[in-house]
This record gives C-alpha cells, structure tokens and sequence, in this order.
C-alpha cells in the first residue's frame, strides 16, 4: 500500500522586516519538493491564500514571525474551503511567539530540512486554540501599553526608513526601543485608560500564578474586570515579541481556553519590576488573569488595539473568541535529549 505525502505549502512576506532575498533563496534551495507562494502586496496575499486552497494543500507554513502566521491563517481561514491545513511557522520574526509554543528551531539551511520533515509527519501535528476577533485570527491580541508601541513603532520605522543612511541592522531593537521610550512617556503623563471586560457564553475563570482555578466560575454575561488598564490582553500562546514570557499560563491551559492578562499598575510600578515582566515572574495585586473561552472588551473612548503585533487603529469594543486549529510540531520538539 502507498503512502500519500502530504502536501506543503510555504508562504512568503517579501515585506517582512526578517525576509531577505538570500532567505527566500535558501528556501527555494531546499523547498524543491514544496509548493512556494511569494506575495508583496495584500492583493498578492490574497490570490495566493485562494491557490493554496484551491490546490487543497495539508500543511501550509508561514515564513516569518507571529504577524506573518497571523496574516497567513486569516487569509486560509477565510477562504471557501473543501479541506482546511495545518498551519506551521519557519522561525524568521521579530516575535516568536507561536514558533516558541509550536518549539521550531532557528532558520538555517539545515534546520530547515527538519522542519520540512515534520511538516510531512502526520504524527507530528497537534490542536492547538486560536483568537478569532472578527475575521481575523491570531494567537494574541489586546490593547493598552503593549498596543501604543506597537503604533508608535510603525510611526518610527517610517520616518527611519525615509532617512537614506539608516540601514536595517539591528533596527528591530532600535525601533522597539525609540518605540518602547514614546509609550512609557505617554502612559507616565497621562491617566490610566478605562475598560469593561465581559464573560461571553462559556464559564470563565480567575486563574493564579500556575494557572490553576481560584475560587467560583465567572458565569456567561458577568463582568471580569471594570476600571483602569495599563495592560489588557489575551493569548493562546506563552510568549509576546522578543520571545518575552507575559502569558506565562498560556500554555497550561487546555479544552479551547486562552489565557486574559489585565493590568492596572501604574507605568512606573511596571517599571519597578521589569525584570519580573521580563521573566514571566510578574506578581502584584492590580495583576489579573483568567481563563476565558470568550469575552468582549469595551474602551471607554475608544483605544488603540492590536491583532497579531499589528496595531489595527481606535477600537471601542471587540468581541475575542477562540477556535482550535491542527498545527505542526516543529524539529526541536522531535529532537532527542542530549546525553547527559
């Protein structure tokens, strides 16, 4: 009896900040079983998600980061579809957030062959929940401090791109940085926004530091949190940009759950424990996380929201919800233990 080999699809960002020709050419190298779509517009996503659909391919990665997978479940999801993917991800972003929860190993040639491997692995492949905000799908998602840099950083990298001796070394960093300097300005000068925040039709549930359940359900409808943010955001996966852990019970959850992180501490206080923020140790108690299958945010005034680490303009309310999709399991996951 024959075997099928899955079929595999990699899709391409031309204008992802980590995508330069020479990447493009070593997947070309190695990819020759693969089929490669290579877009630079959204008009040109577009008519590849609906080849790739058309052509009912198994598995589909995306080379990039966590806006890059985003991008590419949104644009398969959202087509009409016999047979729905796995979706995958080549280690190539800024942030790493899936690519950590999914363990892929860094981009090289070599790596890149285990990574095809698995993707052609049906025994490598696992559920794993998503956020669906609108039509849109993405592993987090939120708004507050982390959505202002994010604004901020598009603004930066604009006016850097427009200033001919600047070169793309090391921008990331920099951008984030000169970024990261407007928006603690911003929230040092100003008062805390408002948000409500409502359960949806699922039971919710405050969790604590190692994500177990504390105390009675939250019925659908009820009111989780009502008053100041500096942060509210949800996730299905442990890690934001830079592989920085502000999820850290994202990954302990299961049954469809994702992981909603309010925070009320002024920016200042934020400050005081950067290295907490930094290690995924963060404990205060205008710190608040549940488990949530649904909720709807309300921004009194309207805030800047982002989607995937792409700001998406004023939101003044949002419905978050979650979906399982099938992924796979990268190449450090299957790698052996090392001898001890």
């Amino acid at each position: 009896m024959s075997l099928t080999i899955p079929k595999v699809a990699i899709v391409i960002n031309v204008n992802a900040r980590s995508v330069s020709n020479e990447i493009i050419q070593d997947i070309k190298e190695v990819a020759t079983e693969e089929i490669v779509y290579i877009s630079s517009s959204p008009k040109e996503a577009k008519k590849n998600f609906e080849k790739i659909v058309k052509n009912e391919v198994d598995v589909v990665l995306s080379a990039g980061g966590d806006g890059t997978f985003a991008e590419t479940i949104t644009g398969v999801l959202n087509c009409e579809r016999i047979k729905t993917p796995a979706f995958g991800v080549l280690r190539l972003g800024t942030g790493n957030g899936v690519a950590e929860a999914l363990r892929v190993a860094s981009f090289s040639k070599k790596n890149l062959i285990q990574e095809l491997q698995q993707a052609k692995n049906p025994e490598a492949r696992f559920q794993m929940p998503i956020l669906k905000i609108g039509k849109k799908y993405a592993p987090f998602a939120g708004t507050g401090l982390d959505a202002t840099m994010l604004r901020s950083y598009k603004t930066i990298r604009k006016l850097f791109n427009s200033i001919p001796f600047i070169t793309e070394t090391n921008r990331g960093v920099i951008d984030y940085s000169f970024a990261g300097t407007i928006a603690f300005w911003t929230y040092l000068l100003k008062k805390l926004p408002e948000i409500i925040i409502k359960n949806g039709e699922a039971k919710a549930y405050r969790i604590d530091f190692h994500g177990k359940r504390v105390g009675p359900s939250k019925k659908p409808g009820e009111v989780l949190y009502r008053g100041p943010y500096l942060f509210a955001a949800a996730s299905t996966v442990r890690y934001y940009g830079f592989d920085v852990p502000i999820f850290p019970q994202a990954s302990t959850l299961f049954g469809g759950y994702f992981q909603l992180r309010v925070c009320a501490m002024e920016i200042y206080e934020a400050a005081k424990k950067i290295t907490n923020v930094l290690t995924g140790t963060l404990s205060d108690k205008k710190l608040w996380d549940f488990s949530c299958k649904e909720i709807t945010m309300e921004l009194t005034g309207g805030a800047t929201f982002q989607i995937g680490g792409d700001s998406v303009g004023k939101i003044k309310k949002i419905r978050i919800g979650s979906e399982n999709i099938m992924t796979v399991q990268g190449s450090a996951a299957a790698a052996p233990e090392p001898p001890t």
